[in-house]
């Protein structure tokens, strides 16, 4: 693992070239597979070449996993839509609804694989495919491998009346960014790859919204950060604040200037500095977390009635052992980043191309050539994804009716849906032909799609 951010790690490379000289020889064991963290660009390069030379498929795989931006990309993500802390938690975690994917002969497409395989299987809900080392590997939402080759035949599942919005678009998404930690510039990378593909083009868009960003972003730190980071100057959307991080008061105060002046929701996400000290961790995210608490007591105080939705905390915590701490101030979007990353591995290990799968769909695509190339994970309100909403059906009905109802270029495949406020999150595993759901304009679907 690389520990050594900007200047490269030496050793790393080392190692890496020792094992996998021993793993790639003829007499060692077939398809073995050495999985790199990756916390720096520099030591990235190194490995990427030692890839080339001594990377030998069929006995020794090297799989580079870049930590510090696929983390920056998932809280990014999280602050946008932070439905999703708890859907990847799940998908990451192997306990139920998890991803998988099976190697493919011959050309494959989505647009024609999909809906031969939605015909006749009900345990696995089709996603995409994508072009690896061995081929095409398809990729799919499902409970088990069983599940995924599990057939049933000459099964009719009777359509559900709907239909979708041609004209959705996100809102803006206001957000305050409390501390920092070493994945910064990647989690600004994130916003940038999403400003690129949703920000405001028509002028409807930029009247509703009161401004051409879809993103605004205040990042509240120390002077000594900000000077660090160039004040975020290069990020149009993002204006900073210097305080210390004992100035409560003054900290507090911005939070509600911020909140009271969005008209939508407001996101909150506390880094954990993970440069300190091992006894020092996390403890700049838990002082912060403590005047954010104080923020929303004090508007619940003074307002009975205060939506305790327009405010979304997301704590980043390095350490596990204070994920107790956090859990007592009734946050629910903790993210124990070393977790998040044990988590890929353990399915990493276990096939590759669930590497490639991830790479992609955390990272938000931009227009090109007329069209979108990727697809990601998004979470979207019932009342603005349907003109139609539908009524009680299937899971498999509403999967069906919905990846039929898109247009060619943006297929959506529904994956699961979060009950009003959160209350409930659901990723559809199992016999989706026995799950009976209705939804209701409050509700939000998790879709599979290209935008």
């Amino acid at each position: 693992r690389s520990e050594m951010p900007v200047s490269g790690n030496s050793g790393v490379v080392k190692t890496l070239i020792q094992v996998a000289s021993m793993t790639g020889a003829e007499d060692s064991a077939d398809n073995q597979r050495i999985i790199v963290e990756i916390t720096d660009n520099r030591t990235g390069n190194l490995i990427n070449k030692i890839i080339e030379h001594k990377e030998n498929l069929g006995k020794c795989n090297i799989v580079p996993l870049r930590v510090n931006q696929l983390l920056g990309q998932l809280l990014s993500q999280f602050t946008i839509m932070p439905e999703l802390n708890a859907v990847y938690s799940d998908l990451f975690s192997n306990k139920g609804a998890a991803f998988y994917s099976r190697h493919l002969t011959g050309e494959v497409h989505s647009h024609d694989y999909t809906p031969v395989y939605l015909k006749d299987h009900f345990q696995a809900v089709p996603l995409t495919y994508m072009e690896g080392k061995e081929g095409s590997e398809y990729y799919y939402v499902s409970d088990s491998e069983k599940g995924v080759d599990t057939v049933h035949r000459d099964v009719v599942v009777p359509p559900v009346a709907l239909s979708l919005n041609p004209d959705f678009w996100m809102k803006r998404k206001n957000i305050i960014i409390l501390g920092h930690d070493s994945n910064v510039e990647s989690i600004m990378d994130g916003y940038m790859s999403y400003r690129s593909e949703w920000n405001f083009v028509t002028e409807k868009q930029m009247q509703e919204a009161g401004s051409a960003e879809i993103l605004n972003i205040l990042v509240i730190d120390t002077e000594e950060s900000l000077k660090q980071h160039g004040y975020y100057e290069k990020y149009p959307f993002v204006d900073t604040l210097t305080m210390d991080l004992f100035d409560k008061d003054d900290i507090c105060a911005a939070i509600n200037r911020f909140v009271d002046t969005s008209t939508e929701d407001t996101s909150i996400l506390i880094l954990s500095d993970d440069k300190v000290v091992t006894e020092d961790l996390d403890s700049s995210a838990l002082i912060y977390l403590i005047y954010v608490y104080d923020v929303i007591a004090d508007r619940i105080r003074n307002d009975p009635d205060f939506d305790r939705g327009r405010i979304d905390v997301i704590v980043e915590i390095q350490d596990p052992k204070n994920y107790d701490i956090v859990s007592n101030y009734s946050i629910n979007n903790i993210v124990i980043s070393n977790r998040y990353i044990s988590k890929m591995i353990g399915q990493i290990s276990e096939k590759e191309a669930i590497y490639h799968f991830y790479e992609d769909i955390l990272i938000y695509d931009t227009f090109n050539e007329g069209h979108f190339s990727s697809n990601e994970l998004y979470v979207k309100r019932v009342s603005e994804f349907f003109t139609d909403i539908p009524g009680k059906c299937t899971a498999a009905q509403l999967i069906r009716s919905v990846y039929e109802a898109g247009p060619y270029e943006n297929k959506s495949v529904v994956v699961g849906y979060v009950k009003k406020e959160g209350e409930e999150m659901v990723l559809f595993s199992g016999d989706q032909r026995s799950y009976e759901l209705e939804l209701h304009p409050e509700d939000k679907l998790i879709l599979f799609a290209n935008h």
